[in-house]
């Protein structure tokens, strides 16, 4: 498919051009670009702007090459997004954090998430608060806990905060929230 065709429906989408091309700009922000395949910190074969799929390591992807796999990857995980979440159709503001959030942790990660779980129940500002770095998750038996949400990592056998998951949550919740406005 053209890269035409991929911008044109995630415009689509989000419901405007601008915030289709904010969510590109945001992701490629937060993720960086490496043009030769490699093994990201969970040894996964990454590419590009963070591209997952069909990477071979060593590979050179020239830059746009790079694009149309980003704006490949922006559609999928925002057609994921509204798959689990029809509200969220037409609502680029919005779109804007929870797509990059989906981006980072993966469709299911999202949809099974404190997050979409609130923003199916009609609480979109709830929702954006999930997002971000740090929430008050209520438990089943009425008590609540203030978690992490999406921002450790790994390493060394340990769960540890990283600084860019950090401030990429904080990125996402407020575009997120900006997009209620």
């Amino acid at each position: 498919m053209a890269q035409a065709s991929y911008r044109t429906r995630l415009i689509a989408l989000m419901g405007s051009a601008a915030a289709a091309t904010a969510l590109v700009t945001g992701i490629s922000t937060h993720e960086g670009k490496e043009n030769v395949g490699y093994l990201d910190i969970a040894k996964i074969p990454t590419a590009c702007y963070g591209d997952t799929q069909d990477v071979v390591v060593g590979k050179f992807y020239n830059d746009a090459e790079c694009q149309v796999r980003l704006e490949r990857q922006a559609l999928t995980h925002v057609e994921g997004v509204v798959k689990c979440v029809p509200g969220l159709k037409g609502r680029g503001g919005i779109l804007r954090g929870v797509g990059s959030t989906a981006y980072n942790i993966g469709i299911g990660g999202f949809c099974g998430s404190t997050a979409a779980a609130r923003f199916k129940a009609g609480d979109w500002i709830g929702g954006c608060l999930a997002i971000g770095p740090y929430f008050v998750v209520q438990r089943k038996d009425g008590s609540s806990v203030v978690t992490s949400g999406f921002i450790n990592a790994r390493i060394s056998g340990k769960l540890q905060p990283v600084q860019g998951l950090i401030n990429r949550r904080v990125w996402e919740m407020d575009q997120c929230i900006r997009g209620i406005a």
